[in-house]
């Protein structure tokens, strides 16, 4: 077994001791990635990258203001290949938000009737007017249900405020 002296006292120390003190300063020692942020850049598995400000963070998605276009997006984690906490200098931006609900409680949230955009899992892309959320469908123009398992994308029209 490897031993080292400890300085102070010149006494010697195990390896395994020193390793033990080591981690106990790095579990001290706890980054809070949360503290501050009011930006999110997401990336998502395709490589696309896209700064939601205000960002909300749910059991199974991420949702924000598109700091481009001033619409809310929302995300599938599925589509997440990383996110990067940031902030954003305009501080009356809410900061980063974690809510333990699903997407489909999320939605139906919003108020409705809302326009909307998706991307599909396909990569194909929709546009229609949302008139209810279940637990499991968007219930759409014509009376469409229309699974959200489906979509890794939402685009809300018309909501650029963040309250």
């Amino acid at each position: 077994m490897m031993t080292c002296r400890n300085e102070s006292n010149n006494v010697p120390m195990e390896f395994d001791q020193l390793v033990d003190e080591l981690e106990a300063s790095f579990a001290q020692q706890n980054f809070d990635w949360k503290q501050n942020i009011n930006l999110l850049t997401i990336q998502t598995i395709e490589g696309h990258f896209v700064d939601l400000l205000a960002p909300i963070i749910g059991l199974d998605f991420v949702a924000g203001l598109d700091q481009q276009n001033a619409d809310w997006l929302c995300y599938s984690n599925a589509c997440i290949a990383n996110l990067k906490p940031r902030t954003n200098p305009d501080r009356e931006l809410p900061l980063l938000r974690h809510q333990e609900i699903r997407i489909a409680q999320f939605m139906s949230t919003l108020e409705l009737p809302m326009r909307v955009t998706v991307k599909y899992l396909n990569q194909s892309e929709a546009a229609f007017n949302i008139f209810g959320v279940d637990s499991q469908y968007l219930i759409a123009d014509d009376k469409q249900l229309i699974p959200l398992q489906s979509i890794y994308q939402f685009r809300m029209l018309g909501t650029n405020s963040w309250q």
